[in-house]
């Protein structure tokens, strides 16, 4: 009899060894897997300090692009003024250039003129002019005679003031003419000047630019590795921890209201307005209604999450683990159980939410489904 139950409690422990090391390793596994989510979670927090950074620093580059922007209006108007002041003084030049044509016509005309003149008053002397009175008639024609004399007299005397002003004039127009081709020389260089300014800013502004994207990129990609490494840890928490049995049939509505804000599927991300894919549905709700479990099962996880704010999530058996973010209070601690209907949660805005909602979402051994297939 001793022999039988001796055998019986040598069996008993060769079954017992494999379930107890088995236990070890089941508990070894989840403590190492709730240790990597505290690690990612830390990790998120780090990242999401160096976001706002980041955002400053978006912030100060987005106000300096806007001085840039002034900046090149401002280069803008002052090199089209410049070009139009550049025209006219062309048009200028060639009106002057015109001018002085005529000018130097006329002179070459009156000095023509004058030089006949000259001419015949130097080959005749004084003699013609006493030629013209001597041959007066009476006293009336000699008076006439002598009033043609000094007509002559006066427009020769006319003639050399204005062949003197014409050369005057002529000079006047050279030296202004020379100082609009200075000006012309320094409004080009100016012109110049304030288009390799306008060069220089816009190639800040695409450099600045480019560094702005680049940082988006990287703040982006950050982002998509560590929600990655969450869900990748969620899956594998909710393979070792799903143990229970789901009870089967439709869930209940975690809210009384019904109102979808955002559905389950592709979308733009709400804050990075990047292409992104919603793992649950939005509830619309205000912040502070009652959140409920929607089947019976036990809390894995409430806490907080920099991406999920104040969350909770609920393991319902047979691979159904469900997920109620973004709340304003917390009303159920990790290893609790719930039951359907039991208020779990207030809503809120907390984490990386755009206005107060419920998200809510479901997974089936491992991964996302539409949450409208399962409820009620």
């Amino acid at each position: 009899m001793k022999r039988v139950i001796k055998n019986c409690l040598v069996i008993l422990l060769l079954f017992m060894v494999p379930t107890t090391i088995f236990a070890s390793s089941y508990k070894q596994q989840l403590d190492d897997l709730e240790q990597q989510q505290k690690n990612s979670q830390s990790s998120i927090k780090v990242n999401e300090q160096q976001i706002k950074e980041l955002d400053a620093d978006i912030k100060d580059l987005v106000g300096r692009i806007v001085q840039l922007d002034r900046q090149i209006d401002e280069f803008d108007i002052k090199i089209k003024d410049l070009e139009q002041q550049l025209s006219d003084k062309e048009k200028e030049i060639e009106v002057t250039k015109q001018d002085l044509a005529k000018a130097k016509e006329k002179e070459e005309k009156y000095f023509k003129q004058t030089s006949e003149r000259m001419k015949v008053m130097y080959e005749q002397g004084d003699s013609a002019y006493i030629d013209i009175v001597l041959e007066s008639k009476n006293l009336s024609d000699l008076l006439n005679r002598v009033e043609y004399i000094n007509a002559l007299l006066e427009y020769d005397t006319n003639m050399i003031k204005e062949l003197e002003a014409i050369r005057d004039d002529i000079a006047a127009t050279e030296v202004k003419l020379e100082e609009d081709k200075e000006k012309i020389v320094g409004l080009k260089a100016e012109c110049d000047l304030q288009k390799s300014a306008l060069e220089d800013v816009q190639a800040t502004k695409e450099k600045e630019m480019a560094a702005l994207e680049k940082d988006k990129r990287i703040n982006q990609a950050e982002i998509d590795a560590k929600k990655k490494e969450m869900d990748e840890i969620a899956k594998a928490i909710d393979n070792i921890k799903s143990k229970l049995v789901y009870a089967g049939g439709k869930m209940a509505w975690p809210t009384k209201s019904h109102r979808i804000t955002c559905p389950f599927g592709p979308r733009p991300h709400p804050i990075t307005k990047n292409p992104s894919y919603h793992t649950g549905i939005d509830i619309g709700i205000p912040s502070g209604t009652s959140v409920k479990a929607v089947s019976n099962g036990t809390v894995t996880f409430a806490g907080y999450s920099s991406v999920w704010g104040n969350y909770v999530l609920i393991d319902h058996g047979s691979g159904y683990v469900t997920i109620y973010a973004h709340n304003s209070k917390l009303l159920v601690k990790k290893g609790q159980k719930v039951k359907i209907g039991q208020t779990i949660a207030k809503s809120g805005n907390t984490g990386w939410s755009t206005g107060p909602h419920l998200h809510f979402g479901i997974r089936k051994n491992g991964e996302w489904i539409n949450p409208l297939n399962m409820l009620n």
